[in-house]
């Protein structure tokens, strides 16, 4: 899978030159790869299959949850680019992320030559990202019928979901709005999938502003000297459910999630708290979303900047 990053970056990218951002889905896509013959492995089979006694199965396709699964797809996918679009150039280290890019007289444009954010009249771009099976696809106007025989093509040798306008993109709600150039991603199933699982009403419950409290300090002291195993079984469930939004979508989220993930290991009921008052943050902020856009192209030569209000000397531990 490509980096988070790496998904944000090119939607600024695309939404800063006004491409269309579509998406299609590979169906079942780990089953087009082969397992190499030197580690296919053999079976039991399902309950309710019988096989003559001695016999099993032999595992030849790369099921989901077998081992190097993963693996394989990305390497029948990466030979199948190759092989059918040498043109299209993998982005330095991001080998899911794809890019073509030619000029007027159909000849391929060097990507590796700096010259700022921009395409000039005429020139074709496509940015595709393969995470696993999900591939949003972003490309200028000009470049549609490119896309549409891609799309053919990838339906020969992979059956795909048809390609749609992004609206649904890793567990995310994605809206797009290309004439404005705005496209908003919001994690509202996950964050209400949290309030919910904190016994918390997502509509009638008071929220608070601050995902922790400003006021207070988590230490490894908080932790008791014996490990409450139910304590903690709960803490992995709620934590685990914050990752996936604090991630991709609720970056507000971040700093609360790292601070309680140092103390998962021996949860404390002041630290389990921490959890439900996030919940109750969630349930005031449950609406927010990122929003992606830009007044201008010419504004995109302004040097970027950034701030930080990190205060070290409140870590008790260290």
């Amino acid at each position: 899978m490509a980096e988070p990053t790496t998904l944000r970056l090119v939607l600024a990218i695309s939404i800063a030159l006004k491409l269309k951002i579509d998406h299609l889905d590979i169906k079942t896509a780990f089953l087009n790869g082969e397992i190499p013959e030197n580690e296919r492995i053999f079976c039991s089979p399902p309950p309710g299959l019988r096989v003559e006694d001695g016999m099993g199965w032999l595992i030849k396709k790369g099921l989901y949850g077998a081992h190097k699964s993963g693996s394989i797809w990305a390497k029948t996918f990466r030979t199948w680019m190759h092989n059918n679009y040498p043109q299209y150039v993998e982005a330095g280290n991001e080998r899911c992320v794809y890019v073509m890019q030619e000029s007027e007289e159909l000849a391929p444009i060097n990507l590796y030559e700096l010259r700022g954010l921009k395409i000039e009249k005429n020139e074709k771009i496509i940015i595709m990202i393969m995470n696993t099976d999900d591939m949003p696809i972003t490309y200028s106007d000009n470049a549609r019928d490119l896309v549409d025989s891609f799309e053919r093509k990838l339906n020969n040798s992979f059956e795909a979901t048809p390609r749609s306008q992004i609206e649904h993109y890793l567990g995310m709600h994605a809206l797009y709005d290309q004439e404005k150039g705005i496209l908003t991603l919001q994690a509202r199933h996950h964050v209400y999938d949290f309030i919910n699982h904190m016994g918390l009403e997502p509509d009638f419950d008071v929220g608070v502003s601050t995902p922790l409290d400003p006021h207070g300090d988590y230490s490894k002291a908080d932790s008791p000297p014996e490990i409450d195993v139910k304590l903690r079984d709960k803490v992995w469930q709620a934590h685990a459910k914050l990752i996936h939004p604090a991630i991709w979508a609720r970056p507000d989220l971040v700093h609360s999630v790292s601070v309680l993930g140092r103390f998962v290991h021996n949860e404390s009921k002041k630290l389990w708290n921490a959890y439900s008052r996030i919940a109750k943050h969630l349930v005031k902020t449950r609406d927010l979303k990122l929003v992606y856009g830009t007044p201008g192209i010419e504004l995109l030569d302004l040097e970027p900047y950034g701030h930080s209000d990190s205060n070290w000397g409140r870590c008790i531990d260290h």
